[in-house]
């Protein structure tokens, strides 16, 4: 199997693995309250935007390159009525950085945070991920960088009830 092959196929498990993370992150606990019918895809979208731009504000200034948001995400069931908006932040870093500190000191500081729980893991490229986990409802956060060193913020939103007349398929 040559080397650029290789490196695409664990790319591609790394992209299952972290899909399956935030995927893991939709489905509610059981006594959780129901879905708010009054939020709005928009509204979601909005506040898992706000929360990547939060993250990444978190970051020393001195070990940012960039910080670019994605403007589109998509929509993913969290149950049989009720869909998620999922986007991400890209930051690109300084060179020399060292990635998974900067993603151990995002851990560390949403530890004291009660609005999450974090759990954390080795990839399979052997990087440091770290993902939030709203306790009151299925938003979350995964924080992960690639072989290039850019740390993503990858979001997953709260839970909303689409209207009937918009088709959860395509761009958000």
């Amino acid at each position: 199997m040559g080397i650029g092959l290789t490196s695409r196929l664990v790319r591609a498990a790394l992209a299952a693995a972290l899909a399956g993370a935030v995927l893991s992150g939709c489905s509610a606990p059981v006594d959780e309250e129901p879905v708010d019918p009054d939020l709005t895809w928009e509204e979601a979208k909005a506040a898992a935007q706000e929360t990547e731009r939060e993250i990444a504000a978190l970051i020393p200034e001195d070990a940012i390159v960039s910080i670019e948001q994605q403007e589109t995400g998509i929509l993913l069931s969290c149950d049989e009525e009720s869909h998620n908006w999922n986007g991400f932040t890209t930051v690109s870093v300084t060179p020399g950085a060292d990635v998974d500190a900067l993603a151990q000191q995002l851990e560390a500081h949403f530890d004291s945070d009660a609005r999450f729980e974090s759990r954390s893991w080795t990839t399979l490229g052997e990087t440091y991920a770290v993902q939030l986990m709203a306790v009151d409802t299925a938003e979350n956060y995964i924080i992960s960088h690639d072989e290039r060193g850019k740390l993503r913020i990858e979001s997953g939103s709260e839970c909303f009830i689409l209207p009937e007349d918009v088709y959860p398929r395509g761009p958000f």
